[in-house]
């Protein structure tokens, strides 16, 4: 049982963490085509 809440608690944060990735991505692709 702790494993697996310890599976979805690193999930979250990278669920939580991979829109902000995404973002810093666009900029940095739109920085390039400025």
């Amino acid at each position: 049982m702790a494993d697996i809440a310890g599976i979805r608690r690193q999930f979250i944060r990278t669920a939580m963490e991979a829109p902000f990735l995404a973002r810093d991505e666009e900029r940095g692709l739109a920085v390039r085509w400025k």
